[in-house]
């Protein structure tokens, strides 16, 4: 290949990875630059500017996009262990064969309206399942054709996200995302916790829905910092939001806001943090109610959806950090549902690394606020949040056969 080709080839390369390691951050040319191990100058005699580079980037991950779309399709609707499997490995596969492009689709989810929309033309050209505005027109139907395959997409993304990041932290040696990882994450999807159904009876299962639903109050901790970033992302779609615009809210200038904080990675995981803390304080309380794990985890279930539904302009910033900085759930939860999982731990539930309580409570709080970001966007009323959580929660309890 020659030179100018490969250096080309290289800056496209690094540019995917930025996104990796770039956590609420735009990637700089700067950023790609350093991590092509070349100068910025130089990005500009193959690409005229920052735009037409990502307008490559975005070209090269649509065409991967659409074969891994083809291939998942052809395992659409079977309902056998073997198609939840093949699943996986494509996913597996496709990380493998192009790093960065599974954490360019996330941020394109979360962040970019235009991008989400060719995604959904490959979805549907593919007659992929995904959530659309007459969804709740036959719930027969939208079980079958909505909940579930986005049910498998999401927990897929969310074991591959943690075991790509142990590998990277050396929490783990050798291969974990090999063959005996993809087959264990494909009998957690298609098997569950080897629960049966009706574990909680009718009666029960009313009294925590009232629990749950409980409202939460006002989060007495949250000050005038939180207010401001509140105001700047619903009027600057979730990630445009910066420093300025917050120091805007605030009346105040940009520099001064570095007498508190050093950047917005800084300040967004602050106020991330002191809402969790206010969350975890309330999930106590509702936890002690709980008699065993499976009620412990309709519980925990249940009030993410219905606290997170109180708090639609939080979802984005919530869903994001789910994905990219899982610290701000590790430090709040273990004070709240961990002290209770020691006891009652998840049934068959181990991945070969980490803590299985930490790893299940992750899963279930990306289940909850991916799918509320999701219909935030599509417009979704409140009445399908119950059906909602019935559905996942068995899906997590006896697993994806359960509706075949």
């Amino acid at each position: 290949m020659p030179r100018q080709t490969n250096t080309k080839e290289r800056i496209i390369s690094s540019a995917f990875l930025m996104y990796r390691r770039m956590l609420f951050k735009e990637v700089s040319l700067s950023d790609i630059a350093r991590s092509s191990e070349i100068t910025k100058t130089a990005i500009f005699r193959h690409f005229k500017n920052k735009a037409e580079l990502f307008s490559t980037m975005n070209e090269r991950f649509f065409e991967a996009f659409e074969i891994l779309a083809e291939k998942i399709a052809s395992e659409n609707g079977k309902g056998t262990f073997a198609a939840t499997y093949n699943s996986i490995n494509y996913v597996f596969e496709f990380d493998k064969q192009h790093p960065g492009y599974i954490e360019y689709y996330t941020h394109a989810l979360l962040c970019n309206e235009k991008m989400t929309a060719r995604l959904y033309e490959i979805l549907t050209r593919n007659k992929i399942p995904f959530f659309k505005k007459n969804s709740l027109d036959d719930k027969k139907n939208w079980l079958r054709e909505q909940i579930l395959p986005l049910y498998i997409e999401i927990t897929i993304l969310y074991f591959w996200a943690e075991v790509t990041r142990a590998s990277e932290e050396k929490e783990i040696i050798g291969d974990m995302g090999g063959a005996d990882f993809r087959m264990q994450i494909a009998k957690i999807i298609f098997d569950g916790l080897g629960r049966k159904k009706d574990l909680i009876s009718v009666e029960k299962r009313k009294e925590l829905d009232a629990l749950c639903k409980m409202k939460f109050g006002k989060n007495e901790k949250t000050d005038r910092f939180f207010d401001a970033f509140l105001k700047a992302i619903q009027k600057n779609s979730g990630m445009n939001v910066t420093v300025e615009k917050i120091a805007n809210e605030l009346g105040m200038a940009k520099s001064s806001m570095y007498t508190f904080f050093s950047g917005k990675t800084d300040y967004m995981k602050d106020m991330l943090r002191q809402e969790m803390e206010f969350f975890a304080e309330v999930l106590q309380e509702k936890c002690a109610f709980a008699e065993n794990f499976d009620e412990m985890f309709y519980i925990l279930l249940c009030s993410e959806v219905n606290y997170f539904s109180e708090h639609p302009q939080l979802i984005l910033m919530h869903a994001f950090s789910t994905y990219h900085d899982m610290g701000a759930y590790d430090k709040v939860f273990y004070k709240s549902v961990f002290s209770f999982l020691s006891e009652n731990p998840p049934p068959d539930f181990t991945l070969g690394f980490g803590d299985a309580k930490d790893i299940f409570i992750k899963w279930v709080s990306v289940l909850a606020i991916t799918f509320l970001f999701i219909g935030k966007h599509r417009n979704f009323p409140p009445e399908w949040r119950d059906f909602f959580v019935s559905t996942v929660y068995e899906f997590i309890e006896c697993g994806t056969k359960s509706c075949v």
